[in-house]
């Protein structure tokens, strides 16, 4: 994904702070973000309002390796 996701809470994609387990069952500090993107174009996406958002949710390690727990794209209700 080339979008990088705005931190700020107001007008950012940030949604809050969350656990996440991973598949040997260990616990890790993620931060959530959703942007909503327009995937008309196969090539290039885009911010776009109104479109599906795409859900992103991440770990950075004490290393500083980012582990991604989640990405889903889906209408919102």
């Amino acid at each position: 994904m080339l979008l990088v996701p705005k931190p700020r809470k107001d007008q950012g994609d940030y949604l809050n702070s969350q656990w996440a387990e991973d598949s040997d069952g260990n616990w890790h500090p993620c931060d959530a973000y959703a942007i909503c993107l327009d995937e008309s174009n196969e090539d290039v996406f885009v911010r776009a309002k109104g479109a599906p958002q795409t859900y992103i949710k991440f770990s950075i390690d004490q290393s500083g390796c980012v582990c991604l727990f989640l990405l889903s794209c889906h209408a919102s209700s």
